[in-house]
């Protein structure tokens, strides 16, 4: 093996920043009050680049939101109750808008749209 140049020991450090940065990330989680909170198992995930606003429901509560980016938003839905989802992509363009519900960490339904200012529309039992 040769002699490590000094665009080498650069490379390595990037790979590793990178690294750091991967381990580090997550994807937020937002309550009600918009503030982060800790992962649930029950959950609203919301997947664009871009702005997107809608309604959750659940357990006879609604709230409505606003975000860009991907989100996971609890869900309080307790077994045998209704939840609705509508979010509505804040731009035209073809990017997805994709929505899921994730019960107990399972996928249970989901649905997306590339449709300029497109809504996606979910609901089911818990």
């Amino acid at each position: 093996m040769g002699k490590l140049h000094i665009k080498d020991y650069i490379l390595i450090a990037e790979i590793l920043v990178l690294g750091l940065l991967l381990a580090n990330y997550h994807i937020p989680i937002q309550n009600a009050h918009g503030q982060e909170a800790k992962e649930p198992s029950t959950y609203v995930w919301i997947a664009t680049p871009h702005s997107w606003s809608g309604a959750i429901a659940a357990n006879f509560d609604s709230v409505s939101y606003d975000g860009t980016g991907e989100l996971k938003i609890p869900l309080d839905c307790s077994s045998g109750q209704i939840y609705s989802a509508v979010i509505q992509k804040g731009t035209a363009g073809g990017t997805a808008l994709t929505v899921k519900i994730v019960i107990h960490d399972k996928i249970v339904d989901e649905a997306k749209t590339t449709a300029d200012y497109g809504v996606v529309t979910l609901s089911g039992t818990c």
